[in-house]
């Protein structure tokens, strides 16, 4: 009784943290860019100005040697691969890529995060990721290699990301400049593959703290699809990430039924002390990619994840004691919206016509939930849906916590940014839309004409958004379609940008942009 009483009593002082934290305690100076898209909500609106329209080189040469272009502060190397997003903290860009091997010493094929100064794109360290063994059970981690596909996050002097191991990590964020703490000592080893002698630690390597290896963990068991593309959500004490569970496409069927969508880690030591039990890995049409998000809703925290059957869940963002004869908790379901039922999608996966996952990230703005659905574009064209949610209700409220539903766009990967009551979205085939947060109401569509994984963020009254073929377009913020300018920056960029400290982060495939007006 008295343990009972001392579990409840902890609880309940974590709970208080937890939403204390939320509400007061951002940790992060106003201008950085510290995680996917800024904010625990994941609303990408900044508040930073005097950003530039028009960038890049001033001909149609890319060496960016810095008298040839117009705005962009430095350029840096990335590996061939960059899907994550930058993020910016304490003077430094962090981002995941796969290995573009700064340090010639470590010639392994893998993923990397690296780490550069946020004023002069000087590379700093890098944790080098070694590739999974090509017969590896998880085959298409063996045999794709993307890189980090991770955003990561970053609190106090800690860096938190998914490997494209299907690692959760926690990096110290001056790597080892300042020596190796610990718990985690084996870096060496860690970053060096079997065929590589061991290399000897520098200063231009990670510092490991922990490390949370997701399809090894017995209370995880995790068989992730393609890359490990979920970003750590922050609250208290606590980590929320998907171990980006999916199906073996060349069965097909689904490896592990029994992975959770979504994990609770604790932060100081990366333990699990918690997962979701929807059982939605017993219905997950490809992969779980997206990320978590937070608001607060009747006085309570709640946690917002789509899944890989296209549903829309909210958790309470405290994690229940562990039950009678387990090792981890439950973080308890709240409601749940089926996107898909609301759209009429149904019928065959793939099909024009029929549903999709959700990849994208659902936005808490203003008490209600956005978010789209959508399948990896390498799949072809097919109808998607963007809706709005109301998040006071309880249990299934497919049919009543709609606010709004959107069917005239198409698949979507792209998390949306909302500002001014305006809704901006994209789909993965070129359109891009502002619609009326309140109503859904469509106030303008314009088409691009090249494919879009990156999703809009909005600055200085303007709406910035990546396109694969390497441009970046700026739009007017507002009811009425304006392009401000389009920049083609020289290779496709599929991550979506930082703004941070007067500044535009942008990774593409081999270089990373800091964009803004020369000082």
């Amino acid at each position: 009784m008295k343990l009972r009483r001392f579990v409840a009593v902890l609880m309940m002082f974590t709970s208080l943290a937890v939403g204390w934290a939320f509400r007061v305690c951002p940790a992060v100076c106003a201008s950085d860019w510290p995680m996917w898209c800024g904010h625990p909500t994941r609303n990408k609106v900044s508040s930073e100005t005097g950003l530039p329209s028009v960038f890049g080189p001033k001909s149609g040469e890319y060496y960016f040697t810095g008298c040839d272009t117009v705005n962009l502060r430095w350029v840096a190397k990335l590996g061939s691969h960059a899907y994550g997003s930058p993020v910016v903290f304490g003077g430094k860009v962090f981002v995941g890529t796969e290995n573009c091997r700064y340090d010639s010493r470590r010639k392994v094929h893998g993923g990397a995060m690296l780490c550069f100064d946020a004023q002069t794109g000087q590379f700093l360290w890098q944790l080098v990721i070694p590739q999974l063994p090509p017969n590896d059970k998880v085959y298409n981690l063996a045999n794709y290699c993307y890189g980090v596909t991770s955003t990561p996050a970053v609190e106090g002097n800690r860096l938190y990301f998914m490997s494209s191991r299907d690692e959760l990590l926690c990096l110290d964020i001056q790597g080892q400049a300042k020596g190796n703490d610990g718990p985690f000592k084996d870096e060496m080893r860690y970053m060096s593959d079997r065929k590589n002698p061991l290399v000897p630690l520098c200063s231009t390597d990670a510092d490991i703290i922990w490390r949370l290896d997701m399809i090894k963990d017995r209370d995880v068991g995790a068989c992730p699809t393609d890359s490990p593309s979920s970003s750590v959500l922050i609250m208290g004490n606590y980590l929320y990430v998907s171990p980006s569970n999916g199906v073996e496409i060349s069965k097909p069927h689904i490896p592990n039924q029994n992975a959770p969508s979504l994990v609770v880690v604790d932060k100081r030591t990366g333990r699990v002390v918690a997962r979701e039990q929807t059982r939605s890995a017993t219905r997950v049409f490809h992969g779980e990619w997206s990320s978590a998000s937070t608001g607060r809703i009747g006085g309570r925290n709640l946690i917002f994840y789509g899944t890989g059957d296209g549903n829309c869940y909210a958790f309470d963002a405290i994690p229940t004691p562990p039950a009678k004869g387990q090792r981890i908790g439950t973080i308890k379901t709240v409601w749940r919206f089926d996107v898909n039922a609301a759209a009429g999608r149904i019928g065959k996966y793939r099909a024009q016509t029929g549903p999709s996952e959700i990849i994208a990230t659902p936005v808490f703005y203003k008490g209600r939930i956005y978010v789209g659905t959508g399948q990896d574009p390498t799949h072809g064209p097919g109808h998607g849906a963007l809706v709005c949610i109301d998040p006071t209700k309880t249990g299934d409220i497919t049919k009543t916590g709609m606010a709004w539903l959107f069917k005239d766009i198409a698949r979507s990967i792209s998390t949306v940014a909302i500002a001014d009551d305006l809704v901006y979205a994209a789909d993965n085939w070129g359109s891009v839309y502002c619609l009326d947060s309140n109503t859904g109401k469509l106030y303008w569509k314009h088409e691009t004409k090249q494919r879009i994984c990156s999703s809009p963020v909005v600055a200085d009254g303007k709406v910035y958004l990546c396109t694969d073929s390497g441009d970046v377009w700026v739009f007017a913020t507002g009811k009425t379609a304006k392009v401000l300018g389009v920049n083609h920056l020289g290779s496709g960029i599929e991550a979506t940008p930082a703004v941070a400290n007067g500044t535009i982060y942008i990774a593409a495939q081999g270089r990373l942009f800091a964009v803004g007006t020369r000082k």
